[in-house]
């Protein structure tokens, strides 16, 4: 289900925000799916854990999450939103 005020962006649209300092990249895999591929800027906060790294992300920057399959990327927005609003 969808997360009002989340929107889906594609590999390029994240790709093309890599160099802008406004924007933050966290992967929401476990930190062995992290370990065997991972892409730069990307950094790595296991799902289970987000509730407890939220001081590690910054409130007035963009958050793109990326996961393997949707799954997780959708509970971290929740995650999110729901923290900082």
């Amino acid at each position: 289900m969808p997360v009002k005020g989340v929107r889906h962006i594609t590999s390029k649209e994240a790709k093309d925000k890599f160099k802008d300092n406004k924007v933050q990249f966290v992967d929401v895999r476990t930190q062995g799916e992290y370990r065997s591929n991972h892409r730069k800027p990307f950094r790595n906060i296991p799902l289970h854990t987000l509730k407890n790294r939220l001081g590690e992300l910054q409130k007035d920057k963009e958050v793109v999450v990326i996961r393997q399959s949707g799954v997780r990327s959708m509970k971290a927005a929740k995650i999110l939103k729901k923290t900082w609003l």
